[in-house]
C-alpha cells in the first residue's frame, strides 16, 4: 500500500504497508516498468551538491534515510519510500543520519520516437 504525492516536478511515493518490501520485490516492480535497477549505498553524511540529469531517475529506499531537496522544498525518505526525479530537475541529496542509506537506483532515458529525417540541401 502506497500513498503518492506530486512534489514540484518530483513524485514521492510513501510506503504505507506492513513492514518493508525486500529488494527483489522492488526490483521486480521496476522491471515491470521496463527499468533495470542497481543497488547503491551512501555513507553517513554523504552529500551530492545541486545537479540535474538528462534522464529520469528513480530512487527506492531499502534501509536508512535520504534527504532530497528540489524547488526550495526538502523531503526525508525512509525505507520503502520512492522518489521519481524527472529529467532536468535541479536537486541535491544528503544522508541525514549516522547510518548509511541503501537504495535501488534506476534511470529512464528519453527515447527518440521518430528518427530525424535527412533533407536534401540542409
Amino acid at each position: 500500500m502506497c500513498r503518492k504525492r506530486q512534489r514540484r516536478n518530483m513524485k514521492i511515493t510513501r510506503w504505507e504497508g506492513n513492514g518493508i518490501p525486500d529488494a527483489e520485490a522492488l526490483q521486480a516492480t521496476l522491471a515491470g516498468e521496463g527499468l533495470r535497477a542497481r543497488t547503491w549505498q551512501d555513507r553517513p553524511g554523504s552529500f551530492y551538491a545541486e545537479h540535474r540529469h538528462r534522464y529520469d531517475e528513480i530512487r527506492w529506499i531499502l534501509a536508512g534515510r535520504l534527504t532530497i531537496a528540489a524547488g526550495g522544498e526538502e523531503y526525508v525518505l525512509s525505507p520503502g519510500d520512492r522518489v521519481e526525479i524527472p529529467a532536468g530537475t535541479r536537486h541535491h541529496l544528503r544522508v541525514p543520519s549516522d547510518a548509511p542509506v541503501v537504495y535501488l537506483v534506476a534511470t529512464r532515458h528519453a527515447r527518440v520516437l521518430e528518427p530525424p529525417v535527412a533533407r536534401d540541401g540542409e
